[in-house]
């Protein structure tokens, strides 16, 4: 996942910077090729981020992002084991009930919960998202393995073609190699 430096900005305000400095690469820039030829298409340089916003763009593996995050928070505030079933928005609170008969009222709620969101639903109703005909795979290489060069020049390269990309960019402080595809194709696969 990549972090622009205005979350980054944010997070540092939360005294976070730290934690997700530990865990974050900073990413230089995207380098984009053809899929087909390998021809450069564009380049994004992210030297200068710093300089200029004030924080870089960092690239994460998701848990450890979660983790950093997690960090910030005091662990007494943090029940697992609950599912929400249901959310109810009054002028000053939220009412939140889970599925094990737990209630919880909170002044602010943030929906992390997907596409098949409680929340989502709560606010917007049955909206009933629908399939995008682009289908995402994922993977995760020891960066050991790959040749370095595969990733030149800045460490996070972009293949394109007709109807898909390849992106690949290093996480883990160079030590994991995060893979993102994507297809159109109208075959939806279960999650």
């Amino acid at each position: 996942m990549v972090m622009s430096p205005q979350a980054v900005k944010a997070l540092n305000a939360i005294n976070l910077g730290e934690k997700i400095a530990a865990v974050g690469h900073v990413s230089l820039g995207t380098f984009t090729r053809n899929m087909q030829s390998g021809e450069k298409l564009e380049s994004n340089d992210r030297s200068k981020t710093v300089a200029r916003y004030g924080a870089p763009h960092y690239t994460f593996h998701r848990a450890d992002l979660l983790d950093a995050l997690a960090a910030g928070i005091d662990a007494r505030s943090v029940h697992l084991g609950h599912r929400l079933a249901s959310a109810k928005e009054h002028s000053d609170r939220v009412t939140l009930n889970f599925e094990n008969g737990h209630q919880v009222e909170a002044e602010y709620v943030i929906g992390a919960d997907g596409v098949r969101s409680v929340l989502r639903k709560t606010l917007y109703g049955d909206d009933n998202p629908s399939y995008t005909g682009q289908m995402v795979w994922r993977a995760l290489l020891p960066a050991e393995k790959i040749p370095e060069e595969i990733l030149e020049p800045v460490g996070h390269t972009e293949w394109v073609g007709p109807g898909c990309h390849f992106r690949a960019y290093f996480i883990r402080q160079k030590k994991v190699i995060n893979i993102v595809t994507q297809q159109d194709t109208d075959q939806w696969v279960e999650e």
